[in-house]
């Protein structure tokens, strides 16, 4: 089980409704796609019994969708931005000390690796217990219209700071990252879009503010990934926890 669950930790995990631009009328389906830069590896349903929150948001108002242990579905989707939100059952990862220390270095997380070795650790394996922080936003009819900066309280939030559907390819766009509640400094994040070309990926670095400026690559469905890890508290039965954030969109379009 630990070594599947570091093959699926290595990969992306989103949300995928089956249109990020969609008709007024029934809400397009949502699955959770695994895979890398947008390329598909497998698909999956949503799961009531690995969610721990499944919200949706339209003009302000947040409906809770995880209710008695099931998952509800979304009804009829009105004109406006609509945020999806799915926050999963924590996972326990454990590694040998040679494969944490490359995981950590591909995610970017070289802070991680210096404090193992500030502490020691370097040869020891790697306990982590992470989570995974899904999101999705999709546009019905006006490309104007408000919703697209929706905050629904995961721990870990990407949030859009200017509207995507006015994106240029070349011109700049920024993410927010809040982390419980507060703008995160120093965090990697990828944005990746399939556009015309196929999938084209940019990175950036969140400033003191929590925001990441991306120089978008162009226009389609985009995903902003990243990864955040801190030390476990003392007595915890893992050294390390971690919270993965995607956020799935609709960019230039």
């Amino acid at each position: 089980m630990l070594l599947l669950a570091s093959i699926a930790l290595a990969h992306d995990l989103w949300l995928a409704p089956a249109s990020l631009v969609a008709a007024p009328g029934p809400a397009p389906a949502v699955v959770l796609r695994l895979g890398e830069d947008l390329i598909v590896e497998e698909e999956r349903p949503l799961e009531a019994v690995k969610a721990t929150r499944w919200v949706h948001a339209w003009k302000g108002r947040n409906e809770e969708l995880l209710r008695d242990g099931a998952l509800t579905q979304i009804g009829t989707l009105r004109r406006g931005w609509h945020a999806l939100a799915m926050d999963r059952t924590p996972a326990v990862l454990e590694l040998p000390a040679d494969r944490f220390r490359a995981y950590l270095a591909e995610e970017g997380l070289l802070q991680v690796v210096a404090r193992r070795d500030e502490l020691g650790e370097r040869e020891a394996p790697g306990r982590e217990r992470y989570r995974r922080c899904l999101k999705a936003l999709v546009r019905v009819g006006e490309a104007r219209s408000a919703g697209w900066d929706a905050r629904l309280g995961q721990p870990l939030e990407l949030v859009a700071a200017a509207n995507p559907a006015s994106v240029e390819a070349g011109a700049e766009w920024r993410v927010r990252v809040w982390f419980q509640d507060a703008p995160l400094r120093g965090a990697r994040l990828r944005l990746t879009v399939n556009g015309a070309a196929g999938p084209r990926s940019v990175d950036a670095t969140s400033d003191a503010e929590g925001y990441a400026t991306f120089v978008a690559p162009g226009a389609g469905d985009a995903l902003v990934t990243m990864v955040h890890m801190q030390r476990a508290q003392p007595g915890d039965t893992v050294e390390w926890e971690s919270w993965w954030g995607a956020l799935s969109l609709p960019l230039g379009r």
